[in-house]
């Protein structure tokens, strides 16, 4: 009896000393993510460049039947303390056939500052979303010669100066394209019990910093927030190059990195927050679609993924938390208090690593105080979503996003174009007064390097 209780004394202390030194790493890397990348609000101690220094912004946000939230975006945008002579919005309302456009010219009335691009249909091969935001830079003046295009959801919510320290941001780290991770908001229970752990295998499989520094591969962009520099963005084809992707903004970031421009991701640390969803079904849904592109499809890669996040979210400190428990309530006795005082030391050891790194990220990552204290939780069922996306990708269940569905075929590894076959640079397009000339990258689809017009 003595030694099947000293071998599972051990086995539970082994556990608990691998969660610990797993999760302290990832406190290691939390903290030179900190210390290496900084916040978008941190812009605000960076100094102005004079009034006349602004380069211009044109904000483009796509819209599908979105009357429900576009509103409180429009605020958010209209409160910006950019320089309004600098700044201009773009709302691209992709085939809407609820109150979208009303809501917003009942809010803006003459404002400027405004303009609403239509868009009454999306042709074969495009994606929705993507084809929006295409369509209203080539046919929009104050989109095409716009020195910076800021591309933006309308399910998000900006901070005043929001706009203004991203713009600092960037042209002090000298990126092509500066994006930003959200704070999400907590508004439904789904969103303090399962949200964290579902952002928290995002973040696992693409760090931040290996999203900036690393390989090309493992770049990613987060498309609620995506600022180009207008010669970025041309160069690189437009969205026009990602124009039947599911997830345009990670295969975007990764042809803007294949050809050589800086690639940047930040925490918002509440300069941007997102209300993702608003019901449990959907989203279920929409952690399904990110999941699949971004396992780029690979069924074996996302079950991968679905292993590792039980394990580490929920095995380790369930062991850690045992090895604790046994450690206190096996009887002392003979030579076996060794190996409970081991238990003890482990099962503490894990249970501090994974708790501290669960409070950085609701202190930095703006994490809700239930999703990370219940994260077990939280990692099972994201577990679970993985393994639903996966039996759909396998099954044939097409997507649907953005009023269209999308039928994903699996990719076993070694198949797919790898990005830099996909990255032919194109020529930056000259600033335009008159009507646009879509022609100039609808060119570019056919392989044809995109000249002035």
């Amino acid at each position: 009896m003595i030694h099947v209780e000293r071998t599972i004394l051990v086995f539970l202390a082994v556990w608990g000393v691998v969660c610990a030194v797993y999760w302290t790493t990832g406190i290691v890397r939390f903290i030179r993510t900190r210390l290496t990348s900084p916040m978008a609000t941190a812009a605000e101690r960076m100094p102005d460049p004079p009034d006349d220094a602004w380069p211009t912004v044109c904000v483009v946000v796509p819209a599908h039947n979105e009357e429900a939230s576009i509103g409180s975006l429009l605020e958010t945008l209209l409160r910006q303390d950019y320089p309004p002579d600098r700044l201009r919005v773009v709302f691209s309302l992709d085939r809407c056939t609820d109150a979208t456009e009303r809501v917003i010219r009942g809010r803006t009335g003459e404002d400027a500052r405004i303009a609403v691009h239509t868009v009454d249909r999306c042709p074969d091969g495009w994606a929705g979303k993507v084809h929006a935001l295409w369509h209203a830079v080539m046919n929009r003046n104050e989109a095409f010669n716009a020195d910076l295009l800021l591309f933006i959801d309308a399910d998000t919510l900006l901070h005043p100066s929001c706009v203004r320290w991203t713009v600092k941001l960037r042209q002090q780290r000298g990126c092509g394209l500066l994006s930003l991770y959200s704070t999400l908001a907590k508004r439904y229970w789904f969103e303090h019990l399962v949200q964290p752990a579902t952002a928290g295998e995002l973040l696992r499989q693409y760090p931040l910093l290996r999203s900036s520094e690393g390989p090309t591969t493992r770049s990613m962009a987060n498309g609620q927030y995506m600022l180009f520099t207008r010669e970025t963005y041309f160069h690189v084809g437009t969205h026009a190059c990602v124009k039947d992707e599911v997830l345009e903004d990670t295969a975007m970031a990764q042809i803007v990195k294949a050809l050589g421009h800086r690639c940047e991701v930040f925490f918002a640390d509440g300069a941007l927050v997102c209300r993702m969803y608003d019901t449990w079904s959907a989203f279920v849904s929409g952690w399904k679609r990110l999941y699949i592109e971004l396992a780029n499809r690979r069924p074996q890669r996302m079950l991968l993924h679905a292993r590792a996040a039980v394990l580490t979210g929920s095995v380790m400190p369930v062991l850690s938390a045992a090895a604790l428990a046994a450690g206190l309530l096996v009887e002392w006795h003979g030579g076996l208090w060794w190996y409970a005082l081991a238990a003890i030391v482990g099962g503490l050891a894990g249970l501090a690593g994974y708790y501290g790194c669960l409070v950085l990220g609701v202190v930095w990552g703006g994490a809700s105080l239930v999703g990370a204290a219940l994260y077990p939780v939280g990692s099972a069922v994201t577990a679970w979503i993985l393994l639903c996306a996966r039996a759909d990708l396998l099954s044939g269940v097409p997507v649907r996003w953005g009023g269209k569905e999308y039928t994903r075929t699996p990719r076993l590894f070694g198949d797919g174009v790898p990005i830099r076959a996909r990255s032919v640079a194109y020529e930056v397009p000259p600033r335009r007064q008159g009507a646009a000339d879509v022609a100039v990258v609808v060119r570019s689809l056919d392989g044809v390097k995109c000249t002035p017009a």
